[in-house]
């Protein structure tokens, strides 16, 4: 078996990082539910630092959920 050239390496690598982005890119999107390409304040980089922010952020959305099921549709 011969030995992988440098360029099968290069487009091995570049395809797993293509692969990588896409997830990431999608994960941030429908996990994080934030814009992709919208900048952050630093309070709020910061914010996520802590291991509560993500904590009160699954309360919230819990209670967004909760309200929305409890609702009566308007006709």
């Amino acid at each position: 078996m011969p030995l992988p050239t440098m360029t099968t390496c290069a487009l091995i690598d570049a395809i797993i990082f293509v692969v990588l982005a896409i997830y990431a890119a999608l994960w941030t999107k429908y996990k994080l539910k934030m814009p992709l390409f919208k900048p952050l304040s630093i309070e709020k980089v910061m914010a996520m630092e802590n291991p509560l922010y993500f904590e009160v952020r699954k309360r919230e959305s819990l209670r967004v959920k909760e309200s929305k099921r409890n609702s009566v549709p308007i006709m």
